[in-house]
């Protein structure tokens, strides 16, 4: 297990901009956020050991997607979905930087390992997650079309986002907190942070389900180290919350 107290800075940075969020000063939480960035730059540029080093380069893509999150429109419409969209094609070159500069290969962050007896568990578990996430939200839905079409490309975008987020939570964030704090400590923290990342809701009740969701996506990928296994269940949980079908 490694300690580097400099990682405490950026991470109560986080915490800070994220209160700030929740309680409507969205320009200050920008600022606090703009502001980690340049610690995480500096800490960065300092060096130190590798796996400080890696650990804050990984970091950097969680101020990085919230202000990109930030700069969204918040009311739920069809035309969110898009800009979810966008903001997760804008990031996977910050997330292939992070990735090869950390020297993981396709194995450490479980982007090869798909468990298939698990297949039909995760979309069980994800569609329940999702239908508990809609009651706490009630959201407008972004799927109200039927159509195969409109479907399949609403699935498909879920899929996307969901990708990128797990790719920055579980694999790289996860796993690098887990040579710093150990695996239960790593499984706790990852999933405060991906809890406290869902403030812009304003919702107390949002960020409680989300550090729950968060313990249980960590979890099943500590257990099985498929990342399309947690992609999965995430997705689904997407489908059941935004689509009108399931509503």
């Amino acid at each position: 297990m490694i300690q580097d107290r400099r990682i405490t800075v950026p991470l109560l940075l986080l915490v800070i901009g994220e209160v700030l969020i929740f309680n409507g000063l969205v320009v200050q939480g920008m600022a606090v956020y703009i502001f980690n960035l340049s610690i995480l730059y500096i800490l960065i540029i300092q060096g130190g050991g590798d796996g400080a080093v890696a650990l804050m380069q990984r970091l950097l893509l969680l101020p990085l997607f919230r202000i990109m999150i930030i700069a969204m429109p918040i009311s739920f419409s069809s035309t969110r979905l898009y800009w979810y969209l966008l903001v997760g094609c804008a990031m996977l070159p910050a997330i292939y930087i992070a990735t090869k500069t950390g020297r993981l290969g396709y194995g450490e962050p479980g982007v090869n390992r798909v468990v298939l007896k698990y297949i039909p568990v995760a979309i069980v578990l994800g569609s329940l997650l999702g239908i508990v996430e809609r009651r706490i939200l009630n959201p407008v839905p972004l799927l109200s079309d039927v159509s195969i079409a409109h479907v399949l490309i609403f699935i498909s975008i879920m899929l996307f986002i969901a990708s990128v987020e797990e790719i920055i939570f579980r694999s790289l964030i996860q796993t690098a907190f887990e040579e710093f704090y150990g695996m239960p400590n790593a499984l706790l923290a990852t999933a405060v942070l991906y809890g406290i990342m869902h403030s812009g809701y304003g919702n107390g009740s949002e960020i409680a389900f989300g550090i729950f969701s968060g313990l249980i996506l960590g979890y099943v990928f500590q257990k099985t180290r498929s990342l399309p296994l947690v992609v999965l269940i995430h997705s689904f949980e997407g489908v059941f919350l935004f689509s009108y079908l399931f509503s």
